[in-house]
């Protein structure tokens, strides 16, 4: 496809074909970052992707819907005393809160740090299904949990955060296990499922 000639900035071009995204759908994948087996855990020679990702033996990953424009992440690139690194943030408001859910919560609470696979599916034409890991590293802490029942119809947010005295080395990576049907697979065979 050839290039067009408005380029977004530098060398960043866009094809001619391009169309923008639309309806964006996000779910969000919550695993305690301890329960990653990161000797098996396989990252691009850059470190931007993880091309294997494998979790201890009884591990899984928690599924967050949410609730609205929820779950949303964000990415910052720090200036800090000991070099620049990478504040990860991300927040899930999640609907229903029933037992299993607190249990998670406090599991995730006990554990300290969570990474967080956010799926991000495009409802536009293009229709693309992207995965991006946060939290690799050293994981984000539990930053504040919130029930109001008089507020946003009683449900519960969730906000995580990187520690100030432990940025990530890198931006959020790309998670890519061969493909997206094997991604997909992996991440369906690795969901609790509530009993």
């Amino acid at each position: 496809m050839a290039t067009c000639e408005g380029k977004l900035s530098k060398n960043f071009v866009r094809d001619c074909g391009y169309r923008p995204k639309a309806n964006l759908k996000n779910t969000a994948f919550l695993i305690n970052t301890s329960d990653i087996d990161k000797a098996v855990s396989q990252l691009s020679a850059n470190k931007m992707s993880v091309t294997t990702l494998a979790l201890a033996t009884g591990a899984k990953l928690y599924s967050a819907d949410g609730a609205g424009k929820y779950p949303q992440g964000n990415v910052e690139m720090v200036k800090a005393d000991n070099g620049n690194g990478w504040k990860h943030g991300f927040t899930v408001r999640i609907l229903y809160y029933g037992e299993e859910e607190r249990a998670q919560v406090q599991e995730m609470v006990d554990n300290g740090r969570i990474t967080v696979i956010a799926e991000k599916k495009d409802g536009g034409l293009a229709g693309e299904l992207t995965y991006d890991v946060l939290g690799y590293e050293s994981g984000m802490a539990v930053q504040s949990v919130v029930w109001n029942s008089n507020e946003n119809d009683g449900v519960v947010e969730i906000v995580l955060g990187t520690e100030e005295d432990e940025l990530e080395a890198t931006d959020r990576k790309i998670f890519m296990d061969t493909d997206l049907a094997a991604t997909k697979a992996w991440i369906d065979t690795n969901t609790y499922v509530a009993s």
